[in-house]
């Protein structure tokens, strides 16, 4: 009977097959890795700006929810279409706030199908 290699040409060949599996694996991890801080570094920057602009929406909200609890005739008016707009600047950054959650799913999954 004759074997196709013999055991030290069979062990050779899995330790090479075991350094390129291993190469392959650290490649891929770099790479998963590289993708990870992209989506991060780009979420954090927006994510940053957006919680910026809410807290300073919300300390002006506080604020004029003061004023409105004591103030009288066309101050409460003015504080009134004060405290409208900033509903609506409050409204537009909740839908950014959601926008961005979705662009960061959408990023995640650009960056895992670069992997693929």
């Amino acid at each position: 009977l004759f074997a196709p290699k013999s055991g030290k040409e069979t062990r050779e060949d899995i330790g090479k097959g075991f350094h390129e599996a291993k190469d392959q694996l650290s490649v891929g991890l770099d790479k998963v890795k590289e993708a990870s801080v992209r989506v991060k570094d780009d979420s954090v920057k927006e994510t940053k700006e957006l919680m910026r602009r809410a807290e300073k929406l919300k300390e002006q909200m506080n604020t004029i929810a003061l004023k409105l609890s004591s103030a009288t005739g066309d101050i409460k008016d003015d504080l009134l279409d004060e405290a409208k707009k900033l509903m609506v600047e409050a409204k537009a950054v909740a839908e950014e706030l959601e926008a961005l959650g979705k662009k960061i799913g959408t990023s995640t999954k650009r960056e895992a199908t670069k992997l693929s």
